[in-house]
């Protein structure tokens, strides 16, 4: 029963946004059908309503989509609007040029042929505003240790593939405070169960490379800290010589300048909001946060996505504007797991790309 609620769970997350796009963007044809034919005085020429109807369409699609389907940030309101207008009338312009093309121009025809030609170009046009006009949904990770303790089948038990990534900590004696032993079992484990998600690394370790040749097969993205003994230009290499992505970590004690070098080289920069790494529960330090806030203003200029791990909660999630977040214990030690990653979401989505 429990594997059924799951695989539901998780489908539903994973077809949320298109479902919703779906019965959405029905509502916006119908509507502006409605307004051409019943509201829109009919001697007025065909472009004309059309034009008319087609804004009211548009206004009424991206409020709902803004405030129900995507939830944008109120500050990002107006800059996603104008992309979502901008991307709606080129496909309204494309629906008019198939129409323009059947050279039928009995008004009659005119509503078929708008709903025949906007379902399909109906996928055209949700994967442009998937990528430029809401991309800011956050994509979660759900934390579990490569330890000896760690009970990965329990964690997927609480969430099974509601999360959007895997992020697997690895600690060990010389970055942690007694851990336990390392486990890269559990790192075999959780891609065996989530064998759809990404699967991340974070090598909590001064020597990462010694971990490196037993996790290869079995995670998609590695993480290493900025105060590592080893060289980070040999280990981004190493990845890129996998086709793996990289990410370089900032923790409380790193210069903020130490990121910069490696700015251009890497696809992630991950922020460590806590005290004590390896450690879950802890509360996210203010420094970390705004950190953040001056690692968005630029990273338009480089191209890396913004990682933050550490304390993240419902309570504090709107302040971290990054689009990965990784939480555990706010998620697990819920009294529904499930139900706690949806709040996680819903509190806050990341706020649309800035220009650097």
């Amino acid at each position: 029963m429990q594997t059924l609620r799951h695989r539901f769970m998780t489908t539903w997350y994973r077809s949320r946004y298109l479902v919703g796009f779906i019965l959405i963007g029905f509502v916006s044809i119908c509507l502006e059908l409605a307004l051409m034919y019943a509201v829109i005085p009919t001697e007025w020429p065909r472009p004309v309503r059309a034009g008319l109807a087609l804004a009211c369409g548009i206004g009424v699609g991206y409020l709902l989509n803004a405030k129900l389907n995507f939830q944008v940030a109120p500050k990002y309101l107006a800059s996603t609007f104008m992309k979502y207008a901008a991307i709606s009338v080129l496909s309204f312009s494309l629906n008019m040029a198939v129409i323009y093309y059947l050279h039928d121009t009995n008004e009659s025809n005119y509503w078929w042929q708008r709903m025949a030609t906007a379902g399909v170009l109906f996928l055209f046009a949700y994967g442009l505003h998937r990528c430029f006009t809401f991309d800011q949904a956050r994509n979660l990770g759900i934390a579990v240790y490569a330890s000896a303790d760690e009970d990965v089948d329990m964690i997927f038990g609480a969430v099974g593939g509601s999360c959007d990534h895997v992020h697997v900590d690895l600690v060990d004696e010389s970055m942690g405070e007694n851990p336990a032993p390392v486990n890269l079992f559990k790192l075999r484990q959780a891609r065996q169960l989530w064998p759809t998600h990404p699967i991340a690394l974070h090598v909590m370790s001064s020597q990462p490379s010694r971990w490196l040749p037993a996790a290869w097969n079995d995670a998609d993205w590695f993480l290493f800290h900025l105060d590592c003994e080893d060289s980070l230009y040999d280990l981004i290499f190493s990845c890129r010589e996998k086709k793996k992505k990289v990410g370089i970590v900032w923790r409380l004690g790193n210069q903020q300048s130490q990121l910069m070098q490696y700015l251009p080289h890497v696809d992630f920069v991950m922020i460590l909001g806590i005290a004590k790494p390896g450690q879950s529960g802890q509360k996210t330090c203010p420094e970390a946060i705004e950190l953040v806030t001056i690692l968005n203003s630029v990273r338009g200029r480089y191209g890396f996505e913004l990682m933050f791990d550490g304390g993240v909660n419902p309570g504090n999630i709107a302040d971290i504007e990054a689009k990965y977040v990784v939480s555990a214990s706010a998620v697990l030690r819920a009294d529904n797991p499930l139900l706690a990653v949806h709040e996680i979401r819903r509190s806050s989505h990341f706020p649309a790309k800035k220009a650097a």
